[in-house]
């Protein structure tokens, strides 16, 4: 098995789990929320944001839901 393969094999066995943990999230962090809320007002419509990392993409649809155009990758 090739590392990239097992390294997806194990990211498909804990990705189900991880995303039930914290899709959720954002609604317990208002200094999060507030923060990302800053974001949408200082980014506007100025372009593509990319989120890096973005796991589960909890928070890309937080923006997306403001109107931010994005793409994440993980």
């Amino acid at each position: 098995m090739n590392t990239s393969h097992n390294l997806q094999a194990i990211y498909n066995r804990v990705a189900a789990e991880y995303t039930r943990r914290i899709a959720d999230e954002l609604q317990h962090k208002p200094f999060d929320r507030a923060i990302l809320d800053c974001f949408v007002d200082h980014v506007g419509d100025h372009g593509l944001v990319a989120d890096l990392g973005c796991g589960s993409g909890h928070v890309a649809a937080y923006l997306a839901d403001r109107g931010i155009q994005l793409v994440g990758c993980d």
